[in-house]
């Protein structure tokens, strides 16, 4: 198998690959970047992930020409291809060249929610459930033929992170005896459900913005669709002030845990103490007693 991913969770693949005797012989990433404070030139995690294990590894900027070439002398012969959060869309020349075809998991019940941010796009509408997608992908984006669908509950209090794992964990586990199936042609592939598809963006720091323009509930999903990245924050006197944990009471925005710039996260009965002229720029559906 051949396995294109950035992400740190890709660990969690390759567990439950190995638990099943199916072995990724490459994996195709992004090229390493500037990273952290110091700017230092460093690989993804996935990346860094598969030199610890003696995988093999292909970094690209581009998928351009001379990356389909040195894919294509890397491939063993009935390629598999696997596709999670990698960051770019696999050209179709590249796509051809698997024998087998490439599979891709969408972190949504498809058609709704394609793009790049279908997690945080659920967490700010509000939903009460989700779930994710696994399917033969074509040249365009999130469509292809559905292997499995699978339903995931959204809890009141599931933000970002716990709602990703939860999805993650189900996956990894499920994963491994599908693609047996699935090279045994024992799953029938399926049209994509018919829908409005309303596609997602990538998201931008601007995002996390908390303004008078929201309500309690939007500002409160917002810390849940943020909580990794960009963290939700209200901006008073051109400062960042970084909400690490908030909830709902009353119709009323309960921030909890609070970082004023350049300080630590601090919780919010200490954050009133020490700024109590800025309360009252706070928007008006801030619990502030």
């Amino acid at each position: 198998m051949i396995f294109f991913s950035s992400d740190p969770d890709f660990v969690e693949f390759l567990k439950e690959f190995e638990k099943q005797g199916i072995k990724i012989d490459l994996l195709i990433t992004e090229s390493p970047k500037e990273q952290g404070r110091d700017m230092r030139v460093k690989p993804n995690p996935a990346h860094a992930i598969a030199n610890k294990l003696n995988i093999n590894v292909k970094a690209f900027e581009k998928l351009d020409q001379k990356a389909y070439l040195e894919i294509k002398k890397s491939m063993p012969e009935d390629s598999l291809g696997f596709i999670f959060a990698y960051g770019k869309i696999i050209p179709k020349n590249i796509i051809d060249l698997f024998e087998n075809g490439i599979l891709n998991i969408h972190f949504s019940l498809l058609p709704e929610y394609p793009g790049a941010s279908p997690l945080q796009q659920a967490l700010l509408d509000n939903k009460k459930e989700t779930g994710y997608s696994i399917f033969e992908i074509s040249d365009k984006l999130d469509q292809g033929l559905l292997l499995t669908q699978e339903k995931i509950q959204i809890l009141p209090d599931d933000n970002f992170d716990s709602l990703r794992s939860k999805i993650i964990s189900r996956i990894a586990h499920d994963l491994p005896k599908l693609i047996k199936k699935y090279l045994k042609w024992e799953i029938k592939l399926t049209k994509m459900p018919k829908g409005k598809m309303s596609f997602t963006h990538r998201i931008l720091k601007q995002d996390g913005l908390i303004s008078d323009n929201d309500s309690a509930v939007s500002a409160y999903n917002k810390t849940r669709a943020f909580s990794r990245w960009p963290k939700t924050y209200l901006l008073i006197k051109n400062k960042r002030f970084i909400i690490h944990q908030a909830r709902l009471d009353k119709n009323m925005l309960e921030i909890i845990s609070i970082q004023p710039e350049g300080k630590k996260p601090m919780r919010f009965t200490e954050f009133k103490n020490g700024y109590q002229t800025l309360l009252t720029k706070m928007p008006k559906f801030v619990k502030i007693n």
